[in-house]
């Protein structure tokens, strides 16, 4: 059996990593003096470990316990997307006061629900479950299913939130590099939110219906691995400088 989303997980493992190693070649330890690009940094080394997380057990074993357990991780460690995009947020434009104050709440309520999240399905643990169609496998997730919906629908809103803030603040700005720097950065948001729709229709709905749709399952999960290949390329405008500065 062919593990097919775990190849492709692989192969956006590798891509966020060579973004990330980019933003490193670039500006070296300068990078953590500046905020934003600090959390643009974390933020790819955070999706890099989670498509190595969840794309290499299902490569290396078929032992689904440790599969689970590890997916639990990956996904913990991919529920604190929130807060590196509300911080990015917080550095590129500026807030009302009330605005960062929850936006400070929100990412603490975040972090919360990835330490609960990962307690509670570590302590109530169901193995992942194979789901074959034709020559592929697809090991699916074990954890809570109300759990994964709200994990899903913390991602999507704040990718929302992401992708709204950057088109309407960078649109207000009268800067015409700052325009174009949001505008990319919201268009790859809306990569990333498709992509990760794609995925969960693939990684969820699909196998929990009827094996009709199993045609389906291929080709979606090559068009979202082009839309996060996408969708993270984008943000890597906020590293450039201004053109007077080169």
């Amino acid at each position: 059996m062919i593990p097919i989303i775990s190849i492709i997980f692989l192969s956006n493992s590798l891509l966020t990593g060579l973004y990330a190693w980019s933003i490193w070649r670039r500006r070296g330890k300068d990078i953590f003096k500046n905020k934003a690009l600090t959390n643009l940094f974390f933020l790819y080394i955070a999706a890099m470990l989670f498509f190595l997380i969840e794309g290499l057990p299902s490569m290396l074993t078929g032992n689904t316990v440790i599969i689970e357990r590890l997916y639990i991780v990956s996904d913990s460690i991919i529920a604190l997307l929130p807060i590196f995009l509300t911080s990015m947020i917080l550095q590129f434009f500026p807030l009302h006061e009330s605005w960062k104050k929850i936006s400070m709440a929100f990412n603490a309520l975040v972090a919360m629900f990835a330490v609960f999240y990962f307690t509670f399905n570590q302590l109530n643990f169901h193995p992942a479950k194979p789901y074959i169609f034709g020559p592929f496998v697809i090991n699916t997730e074990g954890a809570n299913p109300t759990l994964l919906i709200i994990h899903g629908l913390i991602i999507a809103v704040s990718l929302i939130i992401f992708i709204l803030t950057f088109i309407i603040k960078g649109w207000q700005n009268s800067d015409l590099f700052v325009r174009r720097r949001a505008r990319l950065t919201s268009l790859g948001g809306i990569f990333l939110f498709l992509a990760t729709f794609l995925i969960y229709i693939d990684y969820v709905i699909i196998p929990a219906g009827p094996p009709t749709h199993d045609n389906l399952i291929l080709p979606m999960a090559i068009v979202a691995t082009l839309f996060y290949d996408i969708g993270f390329l984008f943000p890597l405008y906020l590293t450039k400088d201004r053109p007077e500065n080169n």
